[in-house]
């Protein structure tokens, strides 16, 4: 874990989303540290790490980043707001949006910084997606070939009737793919085979 684990389980919260409200990412985190975190402790690293580039920081009303929320003088107002809606929807509560329209998304910096920190052992998520058509082709969305080859050997696996004609690949770049399990593949690869029946 990073020396700030506080830092890295918030990026880890957001890392496969294009954007997240505050009640989502402080449920994810106090339930990933299995502790309390306070209010004002997560609202003081949310405005560390913006400060530093790792997120940023909108509101729903379109408003641009909430600047406000991070200004010394109101974060204790927000943070006893939060304090307050947590304690009277505790037992019914509503994480996929936030009440006070606070929102957040990792920025390529925070990305880095979130890759560099993970501890040893990390097994990165699939980088894949394999579609086959009804036209007899199969299709992988990939974030390079090194994945393909693992798409590749998967489907194989998994479709021992079927043969693929490696004559036939073509290869496309891939400027972002939304991936099924909500993850997004920038300047990847598209490729292309056809695959039959076997005799």
């Amino acid at each position: 874990m990073a020396e700030n684990e506080l830092r890295q389980t918030i990026l880890d919260a957001i890392i496969d989303c294009p954007s997240s409200p505050f009640v989502l990412m402080l449920t994810e985190v106090r339930r990933e540290l299995e502790r309390d975190v306070e209010m004002m402790e997560m609202l003081r690293e949310l405005r560390a790490m913006r400060d530093a580039d790792l997120i940023t920081s909108s509101n729903d009303s379109g408003d641009g980043d909430f600047v406000v929320y991070f200004d010394g003088a109101q974060l204790e107002a927000v943070a006893e707001q939060y304090e307050q809606w947590f304690e009277q929807h505790k037992n019914d509560l509503n994480v996929s949006w936030d009440p006070f329209g606070l929102w957040f998304e990792i920025t390529d910096a925070g990305r880095i910084d979130w890759h560099r920190n993970l501890p040893a052992g990390y097994i990165e998520p699939l980088l894949w997606r394999s579609v086959a058509d009804a036209g007899g082709h199969l299709v992988i969305y990939a974030q390079d070939e090194e994945c393909v080859a693992r798409a590749l050997e998967n489907w194989t696996k998994s479709n021992p009737d079927r043969s693929i004609d490696a004559d036939s690949r073509v290869v496309e770049p891939l400027p972002e793919y939304v991936l099924n399990i909500n993850r997004v593949i920038r300047d990847g690869i598209r490729v292309t085979m056809t695959i039959s029946q076997r005799e």
